[in-house]
């Protein structure tokens, strides 16, 4: 029960997240995880559901950035470039024909960069 004061999280907030992801390991094992998906054949369709621009992705590729997570709100690591809103995202699963496939537009990995920011603390001499 919620005391008097207490707020619901968020959607987004870190708190929230926390309490998304919490799952049963016995449902946690059937829930598809990015090498399953890869031997399927299918893509990981992202869509922003405020601006609907959608991204076709390689599962391999989120298996590159994030290791072997699974398919369970894998939108939460997604954010949308064209409106920079992440608590709009959707994800899904596609399986292309071999016909669908011929001129599909796949968003691919080139390569992860790392920003280096300085931290600075202040010392009395």
């Amino acid at each position: 029960m919620r005391q008097q004061g207490q707020q619901h999280p968020t959607p987004g907030s870190a708190a929230a997240m926390k309490f998304r992801t919490r799952i049963n390991p016995a449902i946690e094992a059937r829930i598809p995880k990015m090498a399953d998906i890869e031997e399927h054949g299918q893509f990981v369709v992202v869509t922003c559901g405020l601006c609907r621009k959608s991204h076709r992705y390689y599962p391999r590729d989120i298996q590159a950035l994030l290791g072997n997570v699974p398919f369970l709100n894998i939108e939460q690591y997604f954010h949308c470039v064209t409106c920079d809103e992440g608590l709009y995202m959707k994800a899904k699963l596609e399986t292309p024909s071999a016909k669908e496939r011929n001129g599909l537009v796949v968003r691919r990995l080139v390569e992860v960069k790392t920003v280096r920011r300085p931290v600075w603390r202040d010392e009395k001499l």
